[in-house]
């Protein structure tokens, strides 16, 4: 199986996926990492497929970034300004990388992104409590509406395991 790791490029985000990305990798599955370039010294032994705006870039893209309500912030860094700056790149970085599933940091919508217009099961992975309902729910729905904006039905995330290859 072919699994694409993505994630948001801040290391908080990035190191819970290496655990189960090398788990992965250990049980024979091909792996991959797909985040911003400045991620690649935290994980050097998995392929860092470079898509995404790093950090500074997705800030300076938003219209609104003094924005004092969370959810709104959240919104607007997570969702609009990473899709707007990240979609292509990170669709053409999955495509050729081929996966058969995605697996998702929480907080990234490229990786569930690429998924969708790919037609491949994806998962969340993270390593905190739930999101607040309003909070998922405002992320949820302007992320439906960004990928609308590029052709692409957003896909439910899969309740898979990973498990090795047999024979």
């Amino acid at each position: 199986m072919r699994i694409l790791f993505t994630s948001v490029p801040a290391f908080g985000h990035l190191l819970p996926l290496l655990p189960p990305a090398t788990a992965a990798r250990a049980a024979g599955h091909q792996v991959a990492l797909q985040s911003h370039g400045s991620t690649g010294t935290a994980a050097p032994s998995i392929p860092l497929l470079e898509a995404g705006p790093s950090p500074t870039e997705t800030l300076a893209a938003m219209t609104r970034p003094g924005e004092s309500d969370p959810t709104d912030f959240a919104v607007e860094f997570f969702v609009e300004a990473r899709l707007n700056l990240g979609a292509r790149a990170a669709l053409a970085a999955a495509r050729d990388f081929g996966p058969d599933l995605v697996v998702a940091e929480s907080s990234d919508y490229l990786g569930p992104f690429a998924a969708a217009a790919l037609g491949v099961p994806w998962a969340a992975y993270g390593t905190f409590l739930p999101l607040a309902e309003p909070f998922a729910a405002a992320l949820a729905r302007r992320g439906g509406g960004k990928f609308g904006e590029h052709g692409v039905r957003p896909l439910r995330p899969s309740r898979t395991s990973i498990r090795g290859r047999t024979g």
